[in-house]
């Protein structure tokens, strides 16, 4: 039932996302054909970069006209589908229903997107460590650098087999990094800079992007 009823306002939404395609592209191609007449005749206004991107604007919204008409040809064919009916079965729709009343207000739903937003986390984060004067020091020496390499050769009389003159020899080679960062910050104890710090490396760019190939120990001094 979930499925037809959201079928069902798709064959009602389809049609008023193609008519909004169909006039948003009446509309590019007006400013397609004056900035065509503007840009021959030397227009210091219009110049060959405007031109281009206002074909390619035009372009690309009659490529989303063509989707549009065949999202509303395919929508018609779901709600048939869904019940399991012949894809050519007639089917005769209710009237559009009229959506329940919106009473939420503007404020809450921003607060609600905004609690769950990983960006807004980071910047608060980061604004409370500089608050507390969090920094970095040195660790007093540079990153641990690991190397492994190893490299074989496979004698064989043979002149045919798995074993040839393209995989006769061979080599390989692994490294591997361990960084250590330790943490001060004046005036704050360490559970609450262990707090900040733990839920700062979780949501960091920079430790999700190394997490699981660089070892690196935080410690707080």
């Amino acid at each position: 039932m979930r499925d037809v009823r959201k079928y069902y306002n798709g064959v009602h939404f389809t049609p008023h996302m193609k008519a909004l395609a169909s006039d948003t592209l009446a509309r590019f191609e007006a400013l397609e054909d004056l900035t065509a007449r503007l840009y021959p005749n030397a227009s210091l206004r219009v110049k060959r970069t405007d031109y281009l991107r206002t074909k390619t604007t035009t372009a690309v919204t009659r490529s989303m006209l063509h989707e549009a008409r065949y999202a509303s040809r395919l929508s018609k064919e779901a709600p048939a589908n869904a019940m399991g009916l012949p894809l050519n079965a007639p089917l005769t729709l209710a009237a559009e229903a009229p959506l329940p009343p919106f009473d939420a207000r503007l404020e809450d739903l921003i607060a609600d997107a905004m609690q769950f937003n990983p960006d807004k986390q980071r910047l608060e984060l980061a604004v409370q460590a500089a608050s507390f004067k969090i920094d970095e020091a040195r660790s007093g020496h540079l990153p641990t650098i690991g190397l492994e390499a190893s490299t074989y050769t496979v004698w064989n009389d043979c002149q045919g087999g798995l074993f040839n003159d393209d995989n006769r020899d061979g080599w390989t080679i692994g490294i591997g990094i361990e960084v250590e960062l330790r943490i001060t910050a004046a005036g704050m104890d360490k559970e609450t800079l262990k707090d900040i710090v733990d839920r700062a490396h979780i949501v960091c760019p920079y430790s999700n992007a190394t997490r699981g190939n660089i070892k690196v120990t935080l410690t707080l001094v």
